[in-house]
């Protein structure tokens, strides 16, 4: 196999497994956007404990618009809250609701499926082999050019 042939490859096996969550997870009501940036919120409020609006901006380089239209979104449907700092009353955090977290439920239950997926077709050793081959390049590509 060509390099060119793996780089394609890549590409439709992440294409095929985005348009499969995109399909389980549109069951939810919500875009696939919101349903991403839901997710990347749970994971950098497990991490920092908490998450603010300035990270989002600095984390994600999207226009402030664009994100602003988001978070606006994401906060109309309930699945987040925007509160103003106890400490700062400047600093202006995001924390996900009850309906946000139930929403993620559902969501991490689709992951699970898809990795069923992964499972039934590949051998423990071929999805170790995987796995160690994918975060090699994850860790060759992961600072440029983040978007």
């Amino acid at each position: 196999m060509k390099n060119k042939d793996l780089l394609l490859a890549f590409v439709k096996l992440n294409s095929l497994i985005h348009k499969e969550f995109c399909t389980l997870n549109s069951e939810l009501g919500f875009s696939p956007i919101q349903c991403k940036f839901l997710l990347v919120f749970q994971r950098e409020i497990s991490k920092n404990g908490e998450l603010t609006l300035s990270q989002v901006e600095k984390n994600y380089k999207a226009p402030k618009s664009t994100l602003s239209e988001l978070l606006t979104s994401m906060e109309n449907e309930g699945l987040i809250v925007k509160t103003k700092s106890k400490i700062d009353k400047r600093v202006n955090k995001i924390e996900i609701t009850e309906k946000g977290e139930e929403v993620l439920k559902k969501i991490e239950h689709n992951h699970d499926i898809i990795k069923e997926r992964l499972e039934k077709v590949l051998t423990k050793e071929e999805i170790k082999l995987s796995k160690e081959v994918i975060e090699k390049l994850i860790g060759e590509f992961k600072e440029e050019n983040e978007c």
